[in-house]
């Protein structure tokens, strides 16, 4: 029997002002994800990201954590994010793991899996697969430039249920507005100035933003989807220099407290009882779709947040946010 595979979901996106979108099981669009466990420890990467200094990321990428949790507060929806031990880069894997294992993981991908993958590679042999078979077997990303992150997001097919989520930052995009091939991406942590242009990135100026995208990447985490809203922090694309999806619009903070509304008594987070609660999950998984789930390819929902070049007039690529 075939195996559960990765799909690319493209739902409808909502209109300005409508606020949020929900994202759905595929072919289900009346089954909405959601997090059953709402003690949401994260892991980052061990290896970091290789051009930010002196692990400036891991500060981001929890602030970007902290701003959620002010949204969580606020509602007392009853929701915790900690930070949990690194990931060392032999145990990074996308989804499920063999042993059940699963846990919430930030990766930056510095190699592009079409430059690593020998062709005729069994791994890519499946193209539905390939993003995450690939990617464990040599901790690469299948991804075009203009893709700066990816949330995978593996769920419970009969219910939308979320038992595992793995974030991706394409630190291996290359090509620059003009054509040419420049030093890999660069994701930064400073507040500001912009930088002038890609080609004259440094981590003392804004390039691609960790925060600013992290933020965008932990609303898929939660089970949010893409709106047509510029000014939304679950708008599809971001400019170079952004650093606006820091603050949570308020349609995503409401969001994040109409799906999970307030409770009384909060549950103590554990990190080891929360991947305790999250391998159940993946039991139930296996037993409902009556066939083998494929290591660390469950069912999934692949969310992208992209680059936007904006142009001159003359219709040539601009170099300034």
């Amino acid at each position: 029997m075939r195996a559960a595979a990765l799909v690319l979901v493209l739902a409808v996106p909502a209109l300005a002002g409508e606020g949020y979108v929900r994202s759905t099981v595929k072919n289900h669009p009346e089954l909405p994800l959601y997090l059953r466990d709402r003690c949401a420890p994260f892991h980052i990467g061990a290896a970091g990201s290789a051009r930010t200094p002196e692990r400036t990321e891991d500060a981001a990428i929890e602030a970007a954590f902290a701003s959620w949790q002010k949204e969580a507060d606020a509602c007392g929806n009853g929701f915790t994010f900690l930070r949990g031990d690194d990931v060392p880069v032999v145990e990074s894997r996308l989804g499920l793991e063999p042993n059940g294992r699963a846990r919430t993981q930030i990766l930056f991908r510095d190699v592009n899996c079409r430059d690593v993958v020998p062709a005729g590679d069994e791994c890519a042999a499946d193209e539905e697969t390939a993003h995450a078979k690939c990617g464990n077997k040599y901790q690469c990303l299948y991804a075009t430039d203009s893709t700066i992150g990816i949330t995978l997001v593996s769920y419970r097919v009969s219910t939308g249920a979320i038992s595992d989520t793995d974030i991706e930052l394409n630190a291996a995009a290359r090509l620059l507005p003009d054509g040419t091939v420049g030093e890999p991406r660069l994701f930064t942590t400073v507040d500001g100035p912009v930088c002038p242009m890609e080609a004259l990135a440094t981590p003392a100026c804004v390039a691609f933003d960790v925060q600013n995208t992290m933020t965008h990447e932990i609303g898929h985490a939660l089970g949010f989807d893409h709106v047509e809203d510029p000014a939304s922090t679950m708008f599809a694309s971001a400019d170079f220099g952004e650093t606006s999806k820091r603050r949570i619009d308020r349609g995503s903070a409401k969001g994040f407290c109409d799906v999970y509304p307030r409770v009384e008594q909060p549950v103590p987070c554990d990190v080891e009882l929360s991947s305790a609660q999250a391998l159940k999950q993946r039991v139930d998984v296996v037993g409902e779709t009556g066939c083998a789930v494929a290591p660390g390819v469950p069912w999934a929902l692949v969310a992208l947040l992209a680059l936007r070049r904006r142009r001159r007039s003359d219709g040539s690529p601009s170099r300034t946010p």
